[in-house]
């Protein structure tokens, strides 16, 4: 996760790179994790432990970053992009149905911007302004 954007960065942007970044959580978690869990089986060629540690590294930033949102707003975010089925929702599924209590478009959108603009500071993202000036 290289990349750094100052506080005044296009919320869109940084919402890109995140959605990208969520992809592949999903990818890891959900796709090549599996296949190294509890496997005592002799590991196939292309097993590598330095990259499982690499994945598991990645996947547990991701993780805490999340854990420090407020509970709606990690809420949100672990449904609509980090779990299993996350690439089948819709933003308008997620506030008409998944959230409860159901929300309007706008509340769910100012959420969903002040979270991914929490993690996007809490994975390294962002500069805060403030200390570029000191």
């Amino acid at each position: 996760m290289e990349h750094k954007l100052s506080c005044v960065a296009d919320m869109r942007e940084i919402r890109k790179i995140l959605i990208n970044e969520f992809e592949r959580y999903r990818f890891y978690r959900y796709t090549l994790m599996p296949r190294w869990e509890g496997n005592e089986e002799i590991p196939d060629p292309t097993y590598s432990p330095d990259q499982q540690e690499a994945i598991n590294n990645y996947c547990a930033k991701i993780e805490s970053a999340v854990s420090m949102l407020p509970c709606r707003e990690r809420d949100l975010i672990q449904e609509r992009y980090l779990s299993v089925e996350s690439e089948y929702l819709t933003d308008i599924e997620m506030y008409q149905q998944r959230m409860k209590p159901t929300i309007s478009a706008a509340a769910y959108r100012s959420c969903k911007n002040k979270a991914m603009q929490k993690l996007a500071f809490y994975l390294g993202m962002l500069i805060r302004m403030d200390s570029v000036d000191d």
